[in-house]
């Protein structure tokens, strides 16, 4: 089998995903089951050459294991947890996170927890204030608490079980001491390139910048993240795999062994700079998740291996699921991983596909003119907007099945959106990353304007696109979910008989026509 971490990760990752938000005993046991006959079935026919055996049966134990952790992680993580705490006064002992959000009846930070009632135990609370506090990250504190579940999914994803609000006899002291840790380190560090973007930057500027470069969505005014989010382009103003990538590759051309940096050394700087990157952002699922693949790649010539970048996904998934296998109630975290296998998957054979039936393909020739060289060139730059259109439309295609689950809309404008949005947005964090990092000299007072003008062009960029026909489309009627049976059962087809351009056209057309006329369909009956 050649890609072994790809099928257990990811299949574990599929199957955690459909346990945790279907908890129920009926879905385990059915899973499970499933799982099972098919690896009692496959090892049964292992002789029949065509059946991918290995694969198979990985995938299956990968599935009944999925559900064996989130059983375990519920019953005994979770619930002894919430048993004895739930409903009762209790004094804690420990200290603020760095994590703030401004929820609708209040404020909401997060308690890290060192004892309880005297009794070591090291677990996270959202605790709700009604009142300004002024309070920093890492503060240490005492308070009485009378702990509740906490039900949201994003909550129990970060490993946050317990949740508590603020009340008369919550008698919370500030201890004057600061819990001190390399994370605190990290944190110090953001806050220092947050006050050099608020020095030298606009509002406008500033809050795309922190957001761009160091995962601070809530700087965002809430008319701009809406439109961010209404042309599905939300993922730009967030730390992503995108971002660590860009950022990677540049500090990859730099250490290349010309500038003295060779082999076992390029690895260590790499490695430490994706740790502290990862850190300065507060560690979140898709930052992680692209951390990882990042090694896995950096690392495999060191180890005499081609790199994966399909199995380094696949190892992402393992790493960030087995600590905590509810963190797959992060929808962000999903979103990043299906429309990262997308791209790896599709988007080099959808470019393939459109410079062929375009005609684009540079043409060997044994005399060189001036006008083949011309044509040449142009052929060569038409390249880069394809390769943009070809991962966006990769990307949107396999993170359309979860758009329409959780939000209950698709946004088919993102493809055309991001031929503006994503080269702003490559500017934009590296411009501000240089900016971040030449503060102290006088380049700041030209790397400033130009940051403040990319940032005001992304965003008029991305309100103007809000009213663009179909930018965002509601998905709360039935044909859409028999659309997307249809396509995945095409793709799946597809995948089983190795399909050619044919097939992929008319795939393509069968898709295509069914959205057509079921959309159609659906507009005038309703």
């Amino acid at each position: 089998m050649k890609r072994p971490l790809a099928v257990s990760g990811l299949v574990y990752l599929t199957v955690l995903t459909v346990v945790f938000y279907f908890r129920t005993p009926a879905v385990m046991l059915a899973v499970t089951a499933a799982a099972t006959l098919m690896v009692c079935a496959v090892l049964m026919l292992r002789h029949f050459k065509p059946l991918p055996v290995a694969a198979l049966v990985t995938g299956g134990v990968s599935a009944m294991l999925a559900v064996l952790s989130i059983f375990l992680f519920q019953n005994l993580k979770v619930q002894p947890l919430v048993d004895q705490y739930t409903g009762r006064a209790v004094r804690v002992e420990g200290y603020l996170g760095d994590l703030v959000t401004e929820g609708k009846y209040g404020t909401v930070y997060l308690i890290h927890t060192e004892t309880i009632d005297g009794a070591p135990c090291s677990t996270k609370i959202s605790y709700t204030v009604y009142s300004k506090k002024d309070w920093e990250p890492f503060d240490k504190l005492c308070v009485t608490l009378t702990p509740k579940p906490s039900t949201y999914s994003y909550s129990l994803s970060s490993g946050i079980f317990l949740r508590a609000a603020e009340t008369k006899k919550s008698n919370l002291v500030l201890t004057g001491e600061k819990h001190q840790s390399p994370y605190a380190m990290a944190v110090a560090l953001r806050l220092e390139m947050q006050k050099i973007l608020d020095n030298y930057l606009d509002d406008n500027a500033q809050s795309l910048a922190s957001a761009v470069l160091l995962g601070e969505k809530n700087a965002l005014e809430p008319d701009v993240r809406d439109a961010f989010s209404d042309t599905g382009m939300s993922y730009l103003v967030v730390v992503s795999g995108m971002h660590l990538a860009i950022i990677t590759m540049l500090l990859k051309k730099l250490l290349k062994p010309r500038f003295g940096a060779k082999g076992m050394l390029r690895m260590v700087l790499i490695t430490v700079f994706l740790l502290l990157y990862a850190a300065v952002t507060g560690f979140t699922p898709s930052v992680v998740r692209a951390a990882v693949m990042m090694l896995f790649i950096v690392t495999a010539p060191l180890f005499r291996r081609e790199s994966d970048s399909i199995n380094a996904l696949g190892a992402a998934a393992l790493v960030l699921t087995l600590p905590n296998p509810f963190v797959v109630g992060n929808v962000g975290l999903l979103l990043s991983f299906a429309a990262t296998l997308g791209i790896l998957l599709w988007a080099d054979t959808i470019k393939r596909f459109c410079i062929l039936t375009l005609h684009l393909s540079p043409q060997p020739r044994r005399e060189k003119t001036r006008i083949s060289v011309a044509v040449d060139l142009c052929k060569r730059a038409a390249a880069l907007p394809i390769s943009l259109f070809a991962v966006s439309l990769a990307a949107t295609l396999w993170t359309i099945p979860l758009a329409m689950v959780f939000f209950g809309r698709i946004t088919p404008a993102t493809v055309l959106i991001s031929f503006v949005a994503y080269p702003l947005t490559f500017l934009l964090l590296l411009l501000s990353l240089l900016l971040v990092l030449t503060a102290w000299s006088p380049l700041v007072y030209v790397l400033a304007p130009l940051i403040n003008g990319i940032a005001q062009l992304l965003t008029d960029t991305i309100r103007f696109s809000t009213k663009l026909p179909f930018t965002s489309v509601k998905t709360d009627s039935a044909f859409w979910y028999v659309w997307m049976i249809i396509t995945v059962l095409l793709i799946a087809i597809g995948v089983l008989i190795r399909a050619k351009r044919n097939y992929i056209i008319f795939a393509v057309a069968v898709s295509a026509l069914t959205l057509s006329i079921g959309g159609s369909l659906t507009v005038l009956l309703c």
